[in-house]
């Protein structure tokens, strides 16, 4: 059967296995990651070029030399304050000034990489905030993988109960109804926005008008089709057109929507100018959910 090339969105993160199942049906899979972040595969070597290309952002976007340095100071006042590290610190970014509500440390923490938003052109602070957005994504998607291998192999587990419990009834594993796709990286739409904006600011320029984006997330799946609700048609691809042998695809789903054009008053909204015609695709592999 012939692939359709497709493009991983907004994920900088992907296991082995997904990858893997991934390209069963879609290659060409481009992934884009932003400066100073390791490979974007867990647990594998990369992928032939031909198959998998990883591609950074211009070189116009590199944040400065000090990010890295911003980056690490930020991840070890996180792990100390996580109750409030992740989403304080995407809403604080988000604010043209930074408020004396915002907490002392991040506040701080900016000011001496040199990085105060009334001290930087736009530009210099669109960069630095699309890079930190998408490595602490990138963090927290690899968090919450890590307890969802845990959660599986707790399921496919008896229940400790079993030796004890009495004959007839059910010893299975109490975690055995929960699903993995509860347990999903990008659950708030203003953090899913500030994701959309990151990624699109980093790599927007290197998207043609019909590319296909294809995301793992639901949620994702959900905002961005919401989004073109009250402003046209959404067309749903059939996928025996999309993928030619259906029965190729096993147990993995694919969802998918061809999102429309835009007028000129909502092409000011970057996150749908850079969505318009494009094909969104939710995949989901064997084991996910």
């Amino acid at each position: 059967m012939t692939k359709k090339p497709a493009t991983l969105f907004p994920h900088t993160y992907l296991t082995k296995g997904d990858l893997e199942r991934i390209l069963t049906h879609f290659a060409p899979l481009t992934i884009y990651c932003p400066w100073s972040m390791d490979g974007p595969i867990q647990g594998a070597e990369m992928a032939d070029e031909s198959v998998v290309k990883v591609r950074f952002p211009p070189e116009e976007l590199r944040p400065e030399e000090n990010f890295v340095r911003l980056l690490s100071e930020y991840q070890r006042w996180m792990s100390q304050n996580q109750d409030r590290g992740y989403a304080t610190f995407l809403s604080a970014t988000s604010e043209k000034n930074l408020s004396e509500d915002t907490p002392w440390e991040i506040r701080q923490m900016l000011r001496q990489t040199g990085q105060d938003t009334r001290d930087v052109d736009v530009s210099q602070e669109d960069t630095l905030k699309w890079h930190l957005t998408l490595h602490l994504a990138h963090q927290l998607e690899e968090n919450l993988t890590g307890v969802q291998e845990v959660l599986e192999r707790l399921k496919r587990q008896d229940s400790p109960l079993a030796g004890s419990i009495e004959e007839g009834a059910s010893s299975k594993s109490p975690l055995r109804d929960l699903s993995g796709g509860e347990t999903y990286a990008l659950a708030e739409d203003h953090h899913i926005r500030q994701i959309l904006g990151a990624w699109f600011g980093l790599f927007g320029g290197y998207l043609s008008n019909h590319d296909t984006l294809l995301t793992l997330d639901e949620y994702v799946m959900d905002y961005v089709t919401e989004m073109f609700e009250d402003r046209g048609r959404r067309l749903p691809i059939d996928s025996e057109k999309l993928m030619p042998n259906e029965s190729d695809l096993g147990q993995d789903q694919v969802v998918s929507e061809n999102l429309p054009g835009l007028s000129e008053n909502d092409r000011k909204d970057p996150i749908l100018f850079h969505l318009s015609g494009k094909t969104i695709i939710l995949f989901r592999a064997k084991g996910i959910g």
